[in-house]
Formats: C-alpha cells, sequence, structure tokens
C-alpha cells in the first residue's frame, strides 16, 4: 500500500527542480502485453507530448449519481453537532448553573447536583485535576438513566459517564468524570437525526491512492478501515475529488485531526452531511477530467488538428480497453498474479505479491543477496530458519506495507499458510489480482476482434439494445463483503435460485444476437464483449473460440471461474468495446516558458486557473467527463496516438528535465 504522506520531490512552485525520474523503478510491461493495440480513428494524426508531468495536471472530480460533480469548498458551514451546543469558550458559570437546573434536576439529589457542578466550574476555570470523579446512585428506571447520560454528553462534552457494577458487592454506579483520549472514543454519540449516523464528507487528496488515504485517516482516528467507504478508487499521481461516507462519526472529529501537527496538508475535507446509508462502490456515474498535456511537439497547424482530433474522438469514441493502471506498477504485473489465484497455485501468488523492491531491499538489508525469494525463505525445510528470516525482513519493511501484512500473517499462521495469508488481505485488493486477468482476457479479444473484423459489426456478435437500462459493472462492486458469515449467507440464497434463469433475464432483457435480419438495426457503438466468467454468454462466432483458445495457454478453462476461494465476479459480465465522453470533450491551448508552472488549480468550479506567461511551450487543457470503469488513459492514447504506460510517460518527462538542465 502506498503511504498516504508522499515527501515527492516534485515543485510546490515554479522556482523548484523537478525530480530526477529512475525508470528502472518503473514497471516495464508494455501496452502490447496487456493487449492494448488498437485505435477507433487510426488515420487521424497524433502529437508528442507528456501527461502528468507534475501531479496538479491531472485532476479528477467524482460524479454522483445525481449527476452533480463532487468538489471541495474553500469555506464549509459545519452541521451542528448536539454534543456542542456549548462550545467550551462558550460556557461561563452562570450558563452551567442554568443548564443544571433546567435538565438534571430530575436526574441527581441536591448532593449529587453540588458535587457535579463543582466538576464542571472547576473545568471552566482549568483547576481540574484530569483523574477526578464523581458518583452518583444508580438510577434503576432504564429511560431515565439513558437520559442522563445523553444530557452530559449534549451539554458537557468534556465529561464522559459510564455506569459500573461491582458484581461482588452487587452494586452499581454511576461514575462521571472528564473526558480523556483513551475514553473519549467509546462513548455513545448523539447526531442531529435519529439513525442517520454515517457522515458524508468531500475528500481532496494529491499524489495520494484513496485506499492509502482512507488508511491513514482511519489511523489518526483510531478506527478499522472498513468504516470508510467510497464509491470509486481514484489515481494516485493526481488531484481528485470525492465522497467518503465514515460510520459513526462526527464532523468535529474530523475538523480535529486537520488542525493537528500530524495532519497531512495533501489531504483535506469538507461539505459534511449525514445520511443513513454507507456509500457503496459503484455507486457514481462516473469522473470529471481536467488535464494537461505538456510540451505539445508533432502537429503543423495545432488548433487545426485539435480541433480534427477531438470531433472525430467526440463521434467516434475511443477502445474502452482497460489501462495500464490495472494492471499494477510493480514487478509482476497484477494479471500474472491473478492467474495464479483463479488456478488455486496460492504460494505463487503469494511470492509474486512480495516480490517488490521494498522486499529486495529488505532481503539484501539482511544479507540476503539473491532476488529468488523461494529459495532464500520459503524453500527452507528448517522452519525456525524460515521464521527468523522473516523476522529479519519485517524489522526493516515498512510497517503498514502489504509485504508486511503478509509476512505477519504467514509467520502467524504457520508454514506454508499461503492461502490463508493471501485472505487476510483486504477484499478489495484480493479481488483486484483475478479481476486484472479478467481484464487482461478482455483486451486481448477486443483487439482480436478489431484486427480481425475492423469496425463493423458481423453476424454473432452481441450487442447492447437501444432501450436496456444495463449498467456495467464496476469490476469492484462486488468485493465490499463484511465477512465470512455474510459469504455463507449469500450462498446459501444464491443455492436457492436458478443463476442460470437469472442471467437468461439479464440477457434476453438487454442484450441480442446479431442476425442478417437485425445487423442493420444496430450501429458499431452498441458492440459488448463478455467479460470472462462461467455463467456469461459469448458470442456466436470464433471470438468464443478465441478466448478459449487463451484460458487454454494458460490451463485454464470457464468452469475454472465458477468455485473460487476468493470472492469476485466470476460470473462474468459485458463491456462495451467502444465508449464516448458523457459530455462533449473540449480542449484549450496554454502557453508558458516555465516547463514546471502550475497550470490549473483544483478549485476552478469557483476561481479560474493560472495564467501563466511566455510562449516557451506549447500545453493543451482537455476537460471533459467519463462514465464510471471507464479509464481515461485510454482515451488520452487515442488523442495522443502514443503509448500510456508509466515508463513511456517516464522518459518524456526525463526528456524534459534533462532539457531544461542543459539550457540552465
Amino acid at each position: 500500500m502506498e503511504s498516504a504522506n508522499p515527501k515527492e520531490n516534485e515543485p510546490e512552485n515554479p522556482q523548484q527542480k523537478t525530480i530526477t525520474i529512475n525508470l528502472e523503478k518503473f514497471n516495464q510491461t508494455k501496452e502490447e502485453d496487456v493487449g492494448i493495440t488498437e485505435y477507433m480513428s487510426p488515420e487521424n494524426p497524433g502529437f508528442k507530448c507528456v501527461l502528468k508531468h507534475r501531479y496538479s495536471d491531472f485532476l479528477v472530480n467524482e460524479i454522483g449519481l445525481d449527476g452533480k460533480v463532487v468538489w471541495i469548498k474553500e469555506s464549509d458551514e459545519i452541521p451542528q453537532e448536539k454534543n456542542e451546543l456549548v462550545k467550551k469558550e462558550d460556557l461561563t458559570e452562570e450558563k452551567a448553573e442554568e443548564i443544571i437546573k433546567n435538565n438534571f434536576s430530575d436526574l441527581m439529589t441536591q448532593e449529587e447536583i453540588k458535587n457535579f457542578s463543582k466538576l464542571i466550574i472547576n473545568y471552566i476555570y482549568k483547576t481540574f485535576q484530569i483523574n477526578d470523579t464523581i458518583e452518583i446512585n444508580y438510577i434503576e428506571e432504564k429511560d431515565k438513566r439513558k437520559k442522563l447520560h445523553e444530557k452530559i454528553r449534549e451539554h458537557f462534552p468534556f465529561l464522559d459517564s459510564e455506569t459500573l457494577e461491582n458484581k461482588e458487592l452487587k452494586e452499581k454506579k454511576i461514575v462521571i468524570r472528564y473526558m480523556t483520549k483513551e475514553n473519549q472514543f467509546k462513548r455513545r454519540k448523539i447526531f442531529p437525526e435519529k439513525n442517520k449516523n454515517i457522515l458524508l464528507f468531500s475528500l481532496l487528496k494529491k499524489n495520494i491512492d484513496t485506499i492509502g488515504a482512507l488508511e491513514y485517516i482511519s489511523r489518526l482516528l483510531h478506527r478499522n478501515q472498513k468504516m470508510l467507504k467510497f464509491a470509486g478508487n481514484k489515481d494516485k499521481r493526481a488531484i481528485t475529488t470525492q465522497r467518503i461516507s465514515s460510520y459513526n462519526t462526527l464532523p468535529g472529529e474530523l475538523i480535529g485531526l486537520t488542525k493537528g501537527k500530524r495532519w497531512n496538508k495533501n489531504i483535506e475535507i469538507s461539505n459534511f452531511s449525514f445520511t443513513d446509508k454507507e456509500l457503496r462502490l459503484g455507486q457514481l456515474k462516473g469522473n470529471q477530467f481536467c488535464v494537461c498535456f505538456r510540451f505539445i511537439e508533432g502537429l503543423n497547424d495545432i488548433k487545426k488538428d485539435l480541433d480534427i482530433i477531438t470531433k472525430s474522438l467526440n463521434e467516434k469514441g475511443f477502445v474502452n480497453y482497460f489501462g495500464m493502471q490495472r494492471f499494477g506498477v510493480g514487478i509482476v504485473p497484477t494479471h500474472k498474479i491473478g492467474k495464479c489465484v483463479i488456478k488455486k497455485m496460492w504460494k505463487e501468488a503469494f511470492i509474486n505479491i512480495i516480490s517488490t523492491d521494498k522486499m529486495y531491499d529488505a532481503m539484501k538489508q539482511v544479507g540476503l543477496n539473491s532476488k529468488d525469494i523461494a529459495k532464500e525463505i520459503f524453500d527452507l525445510e528448517d522452519k525456525n530458519k524460515q521464521m527468523s528470516i522473516i523476522s529479519d525482513i519485517l524489522l526493516v519493511l515498512p510497517k503498514f506495507s502489504t509485504e508486511s501484512k503478509l509476512l505477519i500473517n504467514y509467520k502467524k499462521t504457520g508454514k506454508n499458510s499461503f492461502q490463508s495469508s493471501f485472505k487476510s488481505l483486504s477484499k478489495q485488493l484480493q479481488i483486484l489480482y483475478p479481476h486484472s486477468y479478467q481484464s487482461y482476457i478482455w483486451n486481448l479479444t477486443v483487439s482480436y476482434r478489431l484486427k480481425k473484423y475492423g469496425r463493423k459489426l458481423i453476424v454473432g456478435d452481441i450487442v447492447k439494445k437501444h432501450e436496456s437500462l444495463y449498467q456495467e459493472k464496476n469490476q469492484e462492486e462486488d468485493c465490499d463483503i463484511p465477512d465470512e458469515d455474510d459469504d455463507k449467507k449469500k450462498m446459501e440464497e444464491n443455492s436457492n435460485e436458478n443463476k442460470n434463469e437469472k442471467m437468461d433475464k439479464i440477457f434476453v432483457d438487454n442484450f441480442d444476437y446479431i442476425t442478417e435480419e437485425n445487423i442493420n438495426k444496430f450501429n458499431f457503438d452498441d458492440l459488448v464483449i463478455p467479460i470472462v466468467g462461467y455463467e456469461i454468454y459469448y458470442p456466436k462466432n470464433d471470438i468464443k473460440d478465441y478466448i478459449t483458445e487463451l484460458l487454454k495457454k494458460d490451463d485454464l478453462s470457464f468452469k475454472d471461474f465458477e468455485y473460487q476461494a476468493v470472492s469476485f465476479n466470476a460470473t462474468g459480465y459485458f463491456r462495451k468495446v467502444v465508449e464516448k465522453p458523457l459530455n462533449k470533450l473540449t480542449y484549450e491551448i496554454v502557453q508558458h516558458d516555465d516547463p514546471d508552472v502550475d497550470l490549473q488549480t483544483p478549485y476552478y468550479n469557483i476561481k479560474p486557473h493560472p495564467q501563466p506567461t511566455g510562449n516557451k511551450y506549447t500545453s493543451v487543457r482537455f476537460v471533459f467527463q467519463l462514465p464510471q470503469s471507464t479509464y481515461a488513459t485510454m482515451l488520452f492514447r487515442e488523442l495522443t496516438k502514443s503509448s500510456s504506460a508509466g515508463t513511456y510517460q517516464a522518459g518524456l518527462s526525463k526528456e524534459v528535465k534533462e532539457g531544461k538542465d542543459d539550457n540552465e
């Protein structure tokens, strides 16, 4: 997992130098290695440019199901919390006495009220000791007892109350004390509306992936990360804004964190509201992008050529490949790990996941010069030696890394426990790997289809009906599974329904096969190709044979997707071959002298983008919207006719850096 506290050596102002890029650290996977080879409009001119020269060149804003773009506002009105109706700085002795008289007279005796008042007055005048407590008689009536606790939290949030029982003496009492860091997380919270105890807020993050940012926030909140939910994972190297839901959280808790010294300034939160439902993956319409392509070269007449290119893309769209991000940036691409998971080759999957630069560096530090992880650690017959080496490596690895998590679990569960160690990963991470393999097969199939038959429909193709309401699945939607009991419950429910009938209904209602009779009723935009699975319908032409052969090369068949130890979308689903922007893609030409100058702001809904000076470099800003589960990098690839692979883009950025240094 990437850290949520990035120290990227990229300039925060134009005077600072750009980082020298080490291309050896990048995944060497090329587009053609994962089936990305074709274009919708290969006849259009391409151009050379640099994408993500700075992470601020790539702005992403989530679009909710209501069609509204999610923004971070510069100022926000925080929903009032009932346990902050009286702020500490506003509380006086007179106010305290009035509150006690109006709210506690029927809940305490006169002597208890006297001691209670003293506890509060000492707090107001800062003459209290943190361990001071008072005791009051146990209230037998449950509703009355509950009322006391709620009133204390509502009016005096710096106090905590608790009912304690001495089982030996068979006595109960109510203890009131000052709130401390240790007990503030245990207290029952009071929300503005009953049953609306889920906080929604907007999250802006810079150069951090979504899971990493939420992992960071959950640690500061002392909460399980599962409490924080999101609708879609956003790019790491970018500035992105999205909605987050947090169970049993009040705005003040998050606001307090942002004011602390430990808060990461690359994370902003705002726009709070309460709801009764958590966010789930896939609950978004799409994303809005504002992206700068720097250092444009290769176009004869930039405006004329860009007009042709953008018009073509708006009308014809782009090939809806799964982008390079789907296949990871690690040494071993995620689709190769996914193949191991589907084949239940747990040892191979485990070793491939931890085959990273972090792991190799750690091995070197503990005296293991070979990068053969299996030979150096997991093939050892001596279990004690194996565990000793793992212990040494854990002392060197980053504490919260995926490598550490897997090794810690392996150490706990014993030798050869590769499957249980894999399942210690988050559900989202577990399913990422098999989904990546499914994506790999889909990409290869689409390229084969386009190369062999071109951009026209043929008999046996599957198309989406024009009246269909079918929503393409976000492949991560079904990973949000709370626990094993829920898994069992779902399996029992599914066993009582005919899965084939369900898939039949989906297909009949939303899709159709192309025949000689109906071929003129559809166009190429309607073409879908199935994500490989055990239940999905396949084209009635040689496309199914091609998929079968691809699986056969990996010693797999459709049946291998049916019984999986990891919960993922093994049934399969349909994905459009061609995708288009939700709105018309627009562009703006920007000229500047400084190659590293800021060209845009994430707050462009309320203030204009920067206006740099000079004309040494020509860059272009594109604004567009895409539906969920669509890769913006594939749109960029169609525009530029150049590779979206990390090594290629990093190489271009390095060229600019070296050119700048030569001129200095």
